[in-house]
């Protein structure tokens, strides 16, 4: 599932920088300003599929005590 998440968001963002691109550059059509909109509402999908399959990564790292760094300090004389 991972990996289908991670190439749709690429083809999506793709397509959706090719549209954005499309409609700056050309003449305003309706079918490239819906196919703009169509893959902006996917990419935004696609991002929380993304985040949602990295729950544990982020609870993880939400959750871990800090770590300390006085041992790599230079003792004082």
């Amino acid at each position: 599932m991972r990996h289908f998440v991670n190439f749709s968001l690429l083809f999506f963002f793709v397509t959706l920088v090719a549209s954005g691109l499309l409609r700056f550059f050309q003449p305003f059509e309706l079918v490239t300003t819906r196919v703009h909109i169509v893959f902006g509402f996917g990419v935004l999908v696609l991002v929380g599929l993304h985040l949602a399959g990295r729950g544990d990564y982020f609870r993880r790292m939400l959750t871990r005590k800090p770590v300390s760094y006085t041992h790599l300090r230079a003792h004082e004389t």
